[in-house]
C-alpha cells in the first residue's frame, strides 16, 4: 500500500516493508503471549483444583473435630453419671457403717 499525495505524488511502499518487516516479529511476539497466556491458564486451573482439594480436606476436619466434641460430651456425661452413681455408693456404704458402728455401741461388742 503507498500512499498518494496531491498532483499524483506517492510515497514508496516503506510502509508496507515495514509492516512485512514487523510481521515475523508480532508473529512471535503474539505466540510467546499465547503460550504465556496457556501457561497461566494452567496454573490457574491446577490452583483452583487445589484449593478445591484444600477445602474439601478442611471440611473433613471439621467434621472429625465435631464428631470427637460429641464423642468427649457423650463420654463426660457418662463419667458424670459414673461419678454420682458412686458417690451415692459411698453414701450408702458410709450410711451403713454409721449404723452398725450404733448397733455395735448399743449391743456392746468390739468391732473388728
Amino acid at each position: 500500500m503507498s500512499l498518494v499525495f496531491a498532483y499524483g505524488f506517492t510515497l514508496p511502499h516503506f510502509y508496507d516493508l515495514h509492516d512485512l518487516q514487523c510481521q515475523p516479529e508480532n508473529s512471535r511476539h503474539q505466540k510467546v503471549f499465547s503460550d504465556t497466556k496457556q501457561t497461566y491458564e494452567n496454573q490457574i486451573v491446577g490452583l483452583s483444583k487445589h484449593l478445591e482439594d484444600e477445602h474439601a480436606c478442611c471440611k473433613r476436619a471439621e467434621e472429625q473435630v465435631d464428631s470427637l466434641k460429641k464423642t468427649l460430651l457423650r463420654d463426660k456425661t457418662s463419667i458424670q453419671v459414673c461419678f454420682c452413681v458412686a458417690h451415692q455408693n459411698i453414701i450408702g456404704i458410709r450410711l451403713q457403717l454409721s449404723l452398725w458402728f450404733e448397733f455395735a455401741a448399743l449391743v456392746g461388742s468390739e468391732v473388728v
